[in-house]
């Protein structure tokens, strides 16, 4: 059974947006972080109550669904229109050819 690529339809809806991702590599034995910043599609939309209930969510706080053909992974951080999203759950759906995030707005940015 052949799984429907869905990246079109992802792409079609999508915009671009700023993806910032850690690494992390050691220099004279500490440990160095650096962000890469990159330009990314993806759509983004207010995380609706079902996505905050099923996923245990603090609803006091902003939260919003990022889908994209880009690979997305915990602790990213989406820029989506002036606002920082720190990427938490994840679901690979890299088998229908997108990936779908929820990015918790954060005011202070601080890598890991």
């Amino acid at each position: 059974l052949m799984l429907p690529n869905l990246s079109q339809v992802v792409n079609n809806f999508s915009q671009t947006v700023t993806l910032k991702k850690t690494t992390q590599t050691i220099v004279n034995y500490k440990p160095v972080n650096t962000i890469v910043e990159s330009q990314i599609k993806a759509t983004v939309q207010v995380a609706s109550d079902e996505t905050l209930k099923v996923n245990n969510l603090d609803t006091s706080k902003s939260y919003f669904t990022i889908h994209s053909t880009s690979a997305l992974k915990v602790n990213d951080i989406v820029v989506y229109k002036g606002k920082n999203l720190k990427v938490t759950p994840i679901r690979d759906n890299s088998d229908y050819g997108f990936y779908k995030g929820i990015g918790e707005q954060v005011l202070w940015l601080t890598f890991k």
